[in-house]
């Protein structure tokens, strides 16, 4: 009878220990999961910012290139000028 419940102790022991060893598992894997989550979160966070850099930048480069049209239309519409000024002071002599 000492016998038996000796190896009723020590099976429940055994017991106690992968129970332990799976409860620490499943924490070491909630600690990976929580970890994951957060990092997914950050950049999730640092991509929206890269979009909205990205659309500033696009923004801006339209802008731009509406500003160089204009020069260029000014330039062009100048040296127009220019000519026809030019031929009518050559047409007067």
């Amino acid at each position: 009878m000492k016998f038996r419940v000796k190896c009723l102790e020590d099976d429940l022991q055994k017991q106690c220990l992968k129970a332990e060893m799976r409860a620490q598992e499943a924490n070491a894997a909630s600690n990976d999961k929580t970890s994951m989550l957060t990092l997914l979160k950050e950049k999730d966070i640092l991509l929206d910012s890269l979009k909205r850099q990205v659309s500033e930048m696009r923004e801006e480069l339209h802008q731009r290139e509406e500003e160089l049209e204009k020069y260029i239309r000014r330039q062009s519409e100048d040296e127009r000028e220019k000519g026809q000024m030019e031929r009518k002071e050559k047409s007067k002599l």
